[in-house]
């Protein structure tokens, strides 16, 4: 009797327990995974503790706040429409996808996007930013966009080609199939901005180019735009500035003259979103939304919460706007059509 008495009770125990456990009120957040998932996890895992706190504030409270690396952005958004995860700091791509093929989808919705410096060049017309003027970035401004470029090199062609640009002559199919273009991979959103480009101005693509070479490392693609094995290369904003002391460098480069004055912009890309904050309506209401967004504000406000997004580059946080998605839904919209599925 004293047995069964001892098992009943060891039986209630669990049950209670099992019951608090499934009505423990939890946040679940996903963060976009790195090539250094252990790292991400441990420089995001005092995020635990710090929304728990914001959100307190705001009125809202969880039993606590669960922080995960998502193995992939695919699966991150995934896990926001089925509402496993409410939180998720990850690339738009997947979610304009879904909104360009379905505009009434709503599961999923922006909160916030991420900011960084702007650079001190934005034009969208490239002779602008051939003026030998380094090219930095400036913190003190914050920007929610990234733009990409294309640079000709030192290669006789592609100093043809920024002659030409900077006389502010348009460039012809023909003199980018003549070239020898290097560029990411065919899949990743900056080259299809490119590709969305070419075909609005010469209804052709990326891959109609005679002479294109996919390097998805951007190290390797200066160093060959360096040596004149391409003649124009996809390029980060701030690849010159990068770049500059190499450029020279005997154990470098070894090229004779600045960066600046061997290689020219000869093309500008949309405005490119930076990653964002996404969050799940499948838990989250429409007030609680409101206050998550405050709290993450009120977090990255802090020099702790700069320095826990510090990894991603991360200076702030802007609040999304009808708008904002603009350039990228044209560009997903062009991706669907010609049947690309991003990497990003």
């Amino acid at each position: 009797m004293k047995k069964l008495l001892v098992l009943m009770t060891l039986a209630l125990m669990i049950s209670i327990l099992s019951a608090c456990q499934r009505h423990e009120h939890v946040l679940t957040v996903y963060i976009r995974p790195t090539q250094d998932s252990q790292r991400a996890l441990a420089a995001t895992k005092p995020l635990e503790e710090m929304l728990l706190e914001a959100l307190k504030k705001e009125g809202l409270h969880y039993d606590r706040v669960h922080v995960r690396v998502g193995s992939s952005e695919h699966l991150i958004y995934e896990s926001l429409k089925s509402g496993i995860a409410d939180i998720g700091m990850l690339n738009f791509g997947e979610y304009l996808i879904d909104i360009a093929q379905d505009a009434s989808f709503d599961t999923v919705v922006p909160l916030l996007i991420s900011t960084r410096g702007a650079m001190n060049k934005n034009s969208p017309n490239p002779s602008d930013w051939n003026t030998l003027e380094q090219i930095i970035r400036d913190d003190r401004v914050q920007v929610h966009y990234q733009l990409g470029l294309m640079l000709a090199g030192p290669s006789p062609y592609g100093r043809m080609l920024a002659d030409k640009i900077n006389r502010n002559e348009p460039l012809t199919w023909d003199d980018w199939n003549q070239a020898t273009v290097c560029v990411n991979s065919i899949n990743r959103t900056s080259t299809i901005f490119i590709a969305h480009d070419l075909y609005r101005l010469y209804q052709r693509v990326v891959t109609d180019l005679d002479n294109y070479i996919v390097i998805d490392n951007a190290a390797l693609r200066i160093a060959s735009l360096a040596a004149g094995h391409c003649d124009v290369i996809q390029a980060p904003v701030i690849t010159q500035a990068r770049y500059a002391d190499q450029w020279n460098d005997p154990n470098g480069f070894a090229r004779p003259k600045s960066i600046y004055e061997e290689t020219d912009v000869i093309y500008v890309s949309g405005r490119r979103l930076n990653d964002g904050i996404l969050i799940s309506k499948v838990n989250i209401t429409n007030q609680a939304q409101t206050s998550i967004q405050n709290a993450l504000l009120s977090i990255i406000q802090s020099e702790a919460g700069l320095d826990l997004f510090s990894m991603y580059s991360v200076g702030g946080f802007k609040v999304y706007e009808d708008g904002d998605f603009d350039d990228e839904i044209a560009v997903q919209q062009f991706m669907i059509a010609q049947g690309i599925n991003s990497d990003d």
